[in-house]
């Protein structure tokens, strides 16, 4: 069993690559990474203010966060219309997948020879109503376009 579970690990390394390494290098980064930025904002601070003064100083640094702020904003924006339009026109596909798989062809073929004709006009034309049935009440619960 200790094989596996080592060739297991393998498998998991390779595709994944997390190491508890990784973990501790990571957590250094999200520590140091804010308290840098932190400080690249107080001496941002301090240079505007020798020159333009406190006040002033202040309101260019909060009139650059604004202006980042609503960048990322319209951003977030697009991206959620992006994916909610990709998601609409990836379910209208599949809608449109075609009802009869090649494969299924010649099974279609040994299940009429051996059953009657009518029990395959039956077969035949049950699922076909039913799926008329589905994309007459799918059309049908669609909101009106604009």
């Amino acid at each position: 069993m200790g094989a596996l579970q080592h060739y297991v690990k393998l498998r998991l390394l390779a595709k994944i690559g997390f190491t508890p390494g990784m973990l501790v290098w990571g957590l250094v980064a999200l520590l140091c990474g804010p308290l840098a930025i932190v400080f690249f904002i107080s001496a941002a601070y301090v240079a505007l203010a020798e020159g333009y003064g406190p006040l002033s100083s202040a309101l260019i640094l909060a009139a650059g966060f604004l202006f980042v702020a609503l960048v990322a904003l319209i951003g977030c924006i697009t991206l959620h219309n992006r994916t909610k339009e990709r998601a609409k026109l990836e379910l209208a596909a599949r809608q449109s997948i075609t009802l009869i798989d090649p494969s299924l062809v010649g099974v279609a073929l040994q299940t009429s020879r051996r059953l009657g004709g009518r029990w395959l006009v039956a077969l035949v034309v049950l699922p076909l109503a039913a799926a008329a049935g589905l994309h007459w009440y799918s059309q049908s619960r669609l909101p009106p376009r604009s």
